[in-house]
């Protein structure tokens, strides 16, 4: 299939913006596409030297330090049912899982705690707001902050103290 040079360049517009929003590769287009000449150009030539210039994304491998379990602990959404309850909401709450990864191994390493207690104090958290929704009607996952943020500004702490608090009153009465 031959292509004319006008849709020629609004393939390669399109190709070029493709690139930089997809791929990140903007000002890494350096070597024309396309080598011959706009009658010897096909569909074809277009597709296969883009697949050339295509670069292997990056993988983060997370150690086990229980930010998987953290992770999946964290509501996707402010949407849920609660002991028969639906509540709808509008809100991701989980995303970029790198940016999160970062975050939560400062928050353990800032807050000296453990895995198992960041888990558990997000796990209370989390049900007290589901509790809260069922008692007043109201979705209060509403409130819940993006995990990022969540992260950053140590919203766990308060539930990290509520933990302290409940050892401290059980060693005393024994």
């Amino acid at each position: 299939m031959q292509i004319t040079k006008s849709d020629f360049q609004k393939i390669m517009e399109y190709v070029r913006d493709a690139l930089v929003d997809q791929l990140g590769l903007d000002g890494k287009i350096t070597k024309p596409i396309i080598v011959g000449t706009l009658q010897d150009v096909t569909l074809e030539d277009v597709l296969n030297s883009l697949g050339e210039k295509k670069e292997k994304k990056k993988t983060v491998v997370f150690e086990d330090n229980g930010f998987e379990s953290f992770w999946k602990e964290y509501p996707a959404s402010d949407n849920f049912s609660y002991k028969g309850m639906k509540f709808t909401g509008s809100r991701t709450l989980r995303s970029n899982k790198a940016i999160a990864y970062s975050l939560y191994c400062k928050m353990l390493s800032e807050l000296k705690i453990t895995k198992e207690e960041a888990l558990e104090a997000l796990t209370r958290h989390i049900d007290a707001l589901k509790r809260e929704s069922w008692e007043s009607g109201n979705n209060k996952l509403t409130y819940l902050s993006e995990i990022q943020v969540y992260l950053r500004q140590g919203k766990i702490e308060p539930w990290l103290e509520i933990e302290k608090e409940q050892q401290y009153s059980n060693t005393n009465f024994l």
